[in-house]
């Protein structure tokens, strides 16, 4: 299953969505309605409110998203409102509401797909969303419950005018962020301004083994772009998207000595993938190693990976030793998938671990 944004390619597909409400759970087709009668405009409608545009009274910026089985049928709507700054959403709406076809409810699809939509929540800058539900619809709560939903209390609706549970789910608590992660002879610690000089003197110390395989050293060697760098690092950390970067110190003298990355590429698996980089006065001492391994360590214990990745140009010899050292499999070679900074055509070795085999190892 896999959430989707509303297009005009999925009105048939609708329409079946539509018509199933419409013949097992006709108190709710109504909400439906107008995309049955106008497909176009409806899609567009939807997409209006996820960009804050052409809002009707009362409504606030609204990202909608339909879920889809393995045959492209839609079996779910669920919308996330950016904000609930007006008294009905703050006590009776929250953050997020949706609905499951009703031929398709107690298969578990409702708590799949909240949690397909909770990163997507947190991509939006909400880190702790409100979602309610009917006292008595135990289905939907044990959803909200089944995504780390707290009760805080339950109300007497003014505008539902019935009895509503109220509850809070943490996003970033569900996937705890640590600052610092230690080895041996390393400390990864959690993006800092504090770091940005010492960031920067690596860079500028490096250039010359960083720039075959770097494409984003261009932008990397001033000050200016340094510190913007850093605080987008910040700013990922935080909101827990992106990328979660460590820098990597060395125990023994203080020195920063590289810098390690987990790329979030889908945090409803989870899987992710590490990057790194090392400054060429620290270059084989086993520090890359030694750094990967921490970070796989958080990913697969901590984050319940099921998939980490290290994905590396043929070339670089050095960082495919890196991944082999550490255990990864080689997956696949992307046959001239890529173009090194020198321009020239490259492929991309692919090694990854997946839970099972990492459970088989340990």
């Amino acid at each position: 299953m896999e959430l989707v944004v509303p297009a005009f390619n999925y009105q048939a597909a609708f329409t079946r969505f539509y018509d199933d409400f419409v013949q097992f759970d006709p108190d709710n087709a109504d909400y439906y309605r107008s995309g049955k009668d106008d497909f176009p405009t409806y899609v567009t409608r939807l997409t209006d409110e996820s960009l804050g545009k052409n809002l009707y009274k009362g409504y606030v910026p609204c990202s909608h998203f339909w879920l889809l089985d393995a045959e492209q049928q839609i079996i779910g709507a669920i919308r996330i409102r950016h904000h609930i700054n007006t008294p009905f959403l703050t006590q009776e709406a929250g953050h997020i509401g949706y609905d499951i076809a009703p031929s398709y409810r107690g298969r578990g699809c409702g708590k799949q797909m909240l949690a397909l939509a909770l990163p997507k929540a947190r991509e939006l800058g909400i880190t702790r969303a409100l979602i309610t539900a009917n006292e008595g619809n135990m289905a939907s709560r044990k959803v909200i419950e089944a995504n780390g939903g707290t009760l805080e209390n339950i109300i007497n609706g003014e505008v539902f005018n019935e009895p509503l549970a109220r509850y809070w789910v943490d996003i970033n608590g569900c996937f705890p962020r640590v600052d610092q992660l230690d080895s041996d002879r390393l400390l990864l610690v959690a993006p800092n301004m504090t770091h940005q000089p010492f960031i920067l003197e690596a860079v500028l110390e490096s250039q010359h083994t960083l720039a075959p395989f770097m494409d984003w050293l261009p932008h990397a060697l001033t000050e200016s772009s340094s510190i913007e760098n850093t605080q987008q690092a910040i700013d990922d950390f935080d909101m827990f998207i992106n990328e979660l970067r460590y820098s990597i110190f060395e125990k023994s003298t203080g020195q920063l000595v590289g810098v390690i990355s987990l790329m979030i590429r889908n945090i409803a698996i989870p899987y992710f993938e590490i990057g790194y980089w090392l400054r060429s006065s620290k270059e084989g001492l086993g520090y890359t190693s030694e750094a990967v391994r921490t970070l796989e360590q958080y990913a697969f214990n901590d984050l319940n990976a099921k998939r980490v990745e290290i994905k590396t140009a043929y070339e670089n010899t050095r960082s495919r030793a890196v991944a082999e050292r550490c255990g990864y499999h080689q997956e696949a070679m992307l046959t001239n998938d890529r173009i090194l900074p020198s321009g020239t055509i490259s492929s991309t070795v692919v090694y990854a671990k997946v839970a099972a085999c990492e459970a088989e190892e340990k």
